[in-house]
């Protein structure tokens, strides 16, 4: 299983759109692939995937063990599953590294899990389970002072890339 990891420590910069096409270009090449919302976005990848009225669990029921991991994953086609993120705001709130470590070796059956994730200081994130970490800023000078930061941060995960 090879986890990728896309944040950025910037918000509305398309760290859901680069998840969500990286996800469905690996599912398409025939790739079994989950893709778990982890993002505080202003829209979901199940709104991008016209299914969020279909969400009866999510992220935030498999971490309080509502329910298992696959009865919380939604099956958009034959390769690509989504965990998606609470329609209501504030229901993640006490993630922390063992729930995630745990809900990354129940996924263990996907080829990639793709994680659409807001700030990577997130304190929940065990980058030693992290095989890809890809951080997304725009052309701006500023954004060096950040890049260096998400760079110290992920140093424990195989491969830093930045878009």
């Amino acid at each position: 299983m090879n986890v990728i990891l896309v944040g950025s420590q910037k918000n509305d910069i398309g760290k859901t759109i680069i998840s969500l096409k990286m996800a469905l270009e690996l599912a398409s090449s025939g790739k079994k692939v989950l893709l778990m919302d982890l993002s505080s976005g202003k829209i979901k990848i199940s709104e991008y995937l016209k299914v969020n009225e279909d969400i009866i669990y999510d992220i935030a029921d498999v971490f309080n063990k509502t329910c298992p991991l696959e009865q919380g994953v939604m099956e958009i086609n034959e390769n690509l599953s989504l965990l998606p993120c609470p329609r209501v705001d504030g229901k993640i709130n006490d993630i922390n590294k063992e729930l995630f470590v745990n809900l990354l070796k129940g996924a263990e059956a996907y080829d990639y899990v793709i994680i659409d994730a807001d700030k990577l200081t997130s304190s929940y994130i065990d980058f030693r389970e992290i095989q890809n970490v890809i951080t997304i800023n725009n052309n701006d000078f500023s954004c060096v002072k950040e890049i260096n930061s998400d760079k110290t941060i992920a140093t424990k995960a195989s491969n830093f890339i930045v878009v």
